[in-house]
């Protein structure tokens, strides 16, 4: 799917039936957790991303308890930097020692398992892809609201975005799954990228304030593990060697959702097949549909030439002669 200056000028479903089909978007659930906690702080559920994490569990105790730990804050959750023992990022979700897998699968208390971690560095000095630092965020929200964390998008988020078409997991303990297992409409994936290119407005109301945009899709962290790609609260961002900034949503299976603000380009991508999902998600945005909005031909070859020269006057034409269709 691709928005271009507000208008919907592309939409093909490859093997599906319709635009309301709903997927699974994985971890594009944690960039609308990361927009929940922005709302939770305007809205003053929240004081700030300096908060300590164990202070909303004032009546848990946790095993591996250290002046580290104790030292964990909301931002340290956003930015993959908790310093929590997480082993997720280079061994696949069907290996038993993953541990977004012994979490979903064997732990009743998923907030119990992940705070009962030991602590591996301090936090805010190493990137380490965590879900469950995602799904502590959802604890959070549930603790200081009094409702799920799902209650809370529908009343603060979804509603605005009019998102009715949608299935959200829960944990064991009936918490929202923060980090994963949201199911959307692509449409609907493309209103939350739409949302932050407007600095988040949508239809003249400010749903979520611009300088938590600004810092969410600001290059907080490097990310060593997904080069060449640094973090932010949630969301990944390209470094300056990218001729064309750009901050991404992205889950497993080739889920994404592309945020081009220089272009007025939004890009969706859905997929249920891992390898040409992820292909066609890092491939086309950066070296054919943005290219394409420049009209520009490509240095490499007469093939890439070929390919871009097509993708630019189809681009054209259907802008040319578009209709304008409501997210």
């Amino acid at each position: 799917m691709i928005v271009r200056n507000g208008y919907l000028i592309e939409e093909e479903y490859f093997g599906k039936d319709a635009s309301n089909v709903i997927v699974p978007v994985y971890s594009v659930t944690k960039s609308i957790t990361s927009t929940l906690i922005g709302i939770a702080i305007d809205k003053g559920y929240l004081e700030g991303v300096d908060q300590k994490v164990l202070d909303f569990f004032p009546n848990r105790t946790f095993e591996n308890m250290d002046h580290d730990k104790q030292n964990i804050t909301i931002a340290h959750l956003l930015t993959m930097t908790s310093g929590l023992e997480w082993n997720e990022w280079y061994v696949s979700y069907s290996d038993p020692s993953a541990d977004f897998r012994i979490m979903r699968d064997t732990a009743n208390d998923w907030v119990q398992y992940v705070l009962d971690k030991p602590m591996v560095t301090s936090p805010g000095t190493i990137f380490n892809y965590n879900s469950g630092s995602s799904h502590l965020l959802s604890a959070i929200i549930q603790e200081i609201y009094g409702d799920t964390m799902e209650t809370f998008a529908m009343k603060f988020l979804f509603s605005a975005l009019n998102i009715t078409n949608y299935i959200w997991r829960k944990d064991p303990q009936g918490i929202t799954q923060g980090d994963s297992f949201l199911s959307l409409t692509a449409r609907d994936m493309a209103k939350i990228g739409y949302l932050y290119f407007h600095n988040g407005t949508w239809e003249d109301s400010q749903i979520l304030s611009k300088e938590w945009i600004n810092t969410a899709t600001d290059r907080l962290v490097l990310s060593t593990q997904s080069a060449p790609y640094s973090y932010g609260y949630l969301w990944w961002i390209t470094n300056p060697s990218n001729s064309v900034r750009h901050f991404m949503a992205r889950g497993w299976n080739g889920q994404q959702i592309y945020v081009i603000p220089e272009k007025d380009l939004i890009v969706v991508f859905t997929s249920d097949e891992p390898s040409f999902g992820l292909i066609l998600g890092k491939t086309l945005p950066e070296h054919f549909i943005i290219p394409s909005t420049e009209y520009t031909s490509a240095k490499k070859s007469n093939y890439t030439n070929m390919i871009i020269l097509l993708t630019a006057i189809f681009v054209a034409l259907k802008y040319k002669r578009r209709e304008k269709k409501n997210l």
